[in-house]
């Protein structure tokens, strides 16, 4: 996908990065490492996770390789989405699979979102 000046864009909603270098392999810039960390990113979760009117729902967990989303329970008794900073990869599998697009990729590290 193209994004803004017709640069490569990564779309969540279509798919995650697996971190398989296709793209450093293809680029005929010199602008990837194969040996650096492709970006610093984390998923963050916003008020429309199903979780805050109490219907449940962990696809975003369930979707998520790397065990970064966890679910706690709250005081009401349902449980709601974590995000574990230090293993969240910003690999995106969690973004096509949330039924209401409560999820996304930030580049700037947050709180832990719930």
């Amino acid at each position: 996908m193209h994004g803004d000046g017709g640069f490569p864009q990564v779309d969540f909603s279509r798919n995650a990065c697996t971190f398989c270098h296709a793209c450093v392999d293809a680029c005929k810039q010199p602008i990837f490492h194969h040996d650096a960390k492709p970006w610093h990113a984390v998923a963050v979760i916003d008020q429309r996770c199903l979780t805050q009117q109490q219907v449940y729902c962990q696809n975003c967990k369930d979707a998520c390789g790397e065990r970064a989303i966890r679910f706690q329970f709250g005081r009401n008794g349902m449980s709601h989405p974590q995000i574990l900073l230090d293993a969240c990869t910003g690999c995106g599998a969690c973004v096509a699979p949330c039924p209401t697009q409560a999820i996304r990729i930030q580049t700037d590290t947050p709180g832990t979102s719930t």
